[in-house]
């Protein structure tokens, strides 16, 4: 907030970098995934029959990451859905995903 030339006399050169604006954010609305209930997770899936992942969610449904984590582990806690583990021959990066699957 100095001004340029109280800086230039302090022997600074001026800042010439675009700021960010206050209250920004570094990542843009479209990449958050559509606002989604817990109970609309629970119902997609419910609906599955092959098993899957917290990503495959994601991409059917929409909704953050943390939602459908809730979502599926309270359906975990109910007995409706089964913890399979890890993907079987994962070879992206990181730690492989889990697997679910609904009991039928």
């Amino acid at each position: 907030g100095v001004p340029d030339a109280v800086l230039a006399d302090a022997g600074f050169e001026p800042d010439t970098r675009p700021r960010a604006r206050k209250g920004s954010s570094r990542r843009s609305p479209s990449s958050r995934g559509r606002r989604v209930s817990t109970e609309e997770i629970r119902e997609h899936v419910r609906s599955r029959t092959a098993p899957f992942t917290l990503k495959d969610v994601a991409g059917g449904l929409g909704g953050s990451p943390m939602t459908i984590r809730k979502a599926v582990e309270d359906l975990v806690a109910a007995g409706e859905v089964e913890r399979l583990g890890p993907v079987p021959d994962y070879r992206g990066r990181g730690r492989a995903p889990v697997q679910y699957r609904t009991k039928a």
